[in-house]
């Protein structure tokens, strides 16, 4: 990703409390000004890597619908229009993790997916982060401990 200092600064950068940060300074970009798309490479990854955060799939949801939660929270906040697509987007990722990971085919998490295919509640950042209880092993939508960055663990 390439951005300019005033840019970065101006979309009030990185959030330290996400353990992908990235993530969070995507949204925060675009929710500043419009980006620009590139075809081709501007960097390299490497095809897999061993604990990476992208390999440990409900750590890695949880800590998307978190950023989209964080996003819609966070001031000066997103229009009604980007706050119905960013619960659609969590609501939809939380039912499909648990029916996959979890088995489970009928559950909140599919009562809140049928929700979102008719109406957007009035504080449709309740459901995201109900949403965040599809993706760990207890259904808490409180992040494990071992999942929380190190910047948090050590305030704790």
């Amino acid at each position: 990703m390439l951005i300019g200092r005033e840019f970065y600064l101006r979309a009030g950068g990185c959030n330290k409390a996400l353990v992908s940060p990235d993530q969070m300074l995507f949204l925060r970009l675009f929710r500043t000004g419009p980006g620009v798309h590139l075809k081709g490479a501007v960097g390299l990854l490497p095809d897999a890597a061993p604990g990476r955060l992208s390999s440990q799939k409900g750590r890695s949801r949880y800590e998307s619908v978190l950023a989209l939660y964080t996003l819609m929270t966070e001031p000066p906040g997103i229009s009604r229009q980007h706050q119905a697509e960013a619960y659609r987007r969590a609501v939809a990722r939380a039912y499909r993790f648990d029916r996959r990971n979890h088995g489970k085919s009928v559950s909140g998490h599919l009562w809140r997916y049928l929700e979102s295919k008719l109406i957007v509640p009035s504080r449709p950042e309740r459901r995201v982060y109900a949403a965040l209880g599809a993706f760990t092993d207890d259904g808490s939508t409180e992040r494990p401990e071992n999942w929380k960055p190190a910047a948090i663990r050590k305030a704790s």
